[in-house]
């Protein structure tokens, strides 16, 4: 992979590392995939609902909220994404 110099500021835990990890780490990456597929799912379907809530409660301006709770929430996640250098004991 190209950012394995960059890993130190940008962490991405692949499941290609996992896999490449050895044998034992077979296990550790299926449910890698699985973790990975359901916050997929679960994030996909409360972002739709939040959407047709919006179009639903505010007709005129609900395709602005829309947009606007979107980017509050990649907002939060970037920050909590970038929180993640600092903790103690971590990558």
């Amino acid at each position: 992979m190209q950012l394995r110099g960059v890993r130190r500021f940008v962490y991405v835990a692949t499941l290609i590392d996992l896999a490449l990890a050895g044998p034992h780490a077979v296990h550790c990456c299926s449910c890698a995939s699985g973790i990975v597929a359901t916050a997929r799912l679960l994030g996909q379907t409360s972002g739709a609902a939040l959407v047709a809530l919006s179009f639903h409660l505010w007709h005129d301006e609900g395709p602005w909220l829309a947009l606007w709770i979107g980017c509050c929430f990649s907002l939060v996640g970037s920050i909590a994404s970038f929180l993640r250098l600092f903790r103690p004991g971590g990558k």
